[in-house]
Order: structure tokens, then sequence, then C-alpha cells
């Protein structure tokens, strides 16, 4: 009973880990990879995943306070309820089709934010910035 408590406000809860196949992309390739979804102290129920790919753009603007600005690309949302059992692990598999992505240098990359939606809990999260080249 107290396992779950502690697991609903983020202690000992589920983790996940984002992993890309490869280590850089092309403009015109697929990206893809496994998302690793650990178990904590107790069982939990897992009610959606949510990936989004960024454009990160670095540099001084007049408008804002911040030196990155974000530009959403695309999101996906893989509508799946997991149960994850205490301390085990599950593999998802993901696929992005994007094209046009621009080639990473010291003012543009390209990130992944991943968003594990636990019903009750604080929700896990992983981010992976991706490499671009030509």
């Amino acid at each position: 009973m107290f396992e779950n408590l502690l697991t609903r406000i983020g202690i000992g809860g589920v983790t996940v880990d984002t992993r890309l196949s490869q280590v850089s992309y092309r403009p015109e390739d697929d990206i893809d990879g496994i998302i690793e979804i650990t178990g904590g102290g107790s069982t939990q129920y897992v009610e959606d995943i949510e990936l989004i790919l960024y454009k990160v753009i670095s540099g001084y603007r007049k408008d804002s306070d911040f030196d990155e600005h974000l530009e959403e690309l695309q999101a996906i949302r893989l509508e799946r309820t997991v149960t994850i059992e205490k301390e085990e692990t599950v593999d998802i598999p993901f696929e992005f089709s994007v094209s046009g992505l621009t080639v990473s240098d010291d003012k543009h990359s390209v990130r992944l934010h991943t968003k594990v939606f636990l019903p009750n809990s604080i929700d896990a999260e992983d981010e992976d910035d991706i490499r671009i080249t030509e």
C-alpha cells in the first residue's frame, strides 16, 4: 500500500528511456527506435504515450527571454494501455516519417520528447537530441 503511494508521487515510479536506432540520421531518413518503459516499486498503468519531434533553433531573439526556441515538427500518440509490473521492462517500437529536416549545426538541431501518461501519478518523460547529417 505504501509503495503505491510513493510511486504515485514519483518516488520509485515508472521510468522511460527512448533509444534511437541510429546515432545520426540524414534529412530524408525515417527516425525510429524503441521506447523502454521500466516499472518501479509497484504495478502502474500506462494510459498513453506521446512522442513530439521538435526543431530546436538557438540564438537571440528580440521577442523572447530565451536563447532556445522550439518548433514542433510532428507529434504521434501511441494509444496503448499497458500494465507495467514491479521492475518489469517493456519495449515499444516507434517510427517517424519526416522529410526536409535541417542539418544539425550550432544553431539548428532536432529533439525528440517522449511522455508516458500514468493516470493518478506523475508522468514519466524523456528527451533526446537527434543529429541530422548530410
